[in-house]
């Protein structure tokens, strides 16, 4: 079985929500292993939402946003997708439709501690500069080293003014 733990980060969550009684609506956006979609689809009334700089498939970014307008909103988002998401929340003037709406923006940024990794959060970070809450995951099932991400000082200065906590995904043991 190919798995994703990222997607077990999502799937974490949407039990929690599951076993909670949280309403909520949850999206996968992966184009190429949409593993959420598939054990959620039934369950939880996962829909596949595909971000695109294209005008003919921006329908999908306009429902995930409509959702929440009413109720939280959970949307796996690979970081392939990234300059989609940006494409759109520029385009489409996203920002100012979630400040009118009451909607916040939580990413749930989920890093294996790698040097493109920690490319990748400084990227969010600094793109979303208070538009968005940032939680970082520190994925210990595909890394043990993280002194690049220790040592990192122009993250730390980020991860500070973003206020953002940092939370450990442990390495599953066992099959």
């Amino acid at each position: 079985c190919d798995f994703d733990i990222d997607d077990a980060c999502v799937e974490r969550l949407v039990d929690y929500c599951l076993t909670a009684g949280i309403d909520f609506e949850l999206f996968d956006t992966d184009r190429s292993n949409a593993d959420v979609y598939k054990v959620y689809r039934a369950r939880a009334s996962c829909r596949r939402a595909v971000l695109s700089e294209s005008e003919r498939l921006e329908s999908a970014a306009n429902a995930i946003f409509n959702s929440a307008i009413t109720k939280l909103t959970i949307v796996n988002l690979p970081a392939q997708a990234m300059p989609a998401l940006k494409t759109v929340l520029e385009e489409e003037d996203m920002f100012d439709f979630m400040t009118m709406q009451g909607i916040s923006l939580l990413v749930w940024f989920v890093s294996d501690g790698s040097l493109e990794s920690i490319k990748s959060l400084k990227s969010s970070l600094t793109y979303f500069d208070g538009r968005a809450k940032h939680i970082v995951v520190e994925n210990y099932g595909l890394r043990q080293d993280w002194s690049a991400f220790e040592a990192d000082n122009e993250l730390k200065k980020l991860l500070k003014r973003g206020d953002c906590p940092i939370v450990a995904f442990p390495k599953f043991k066992g099959n």
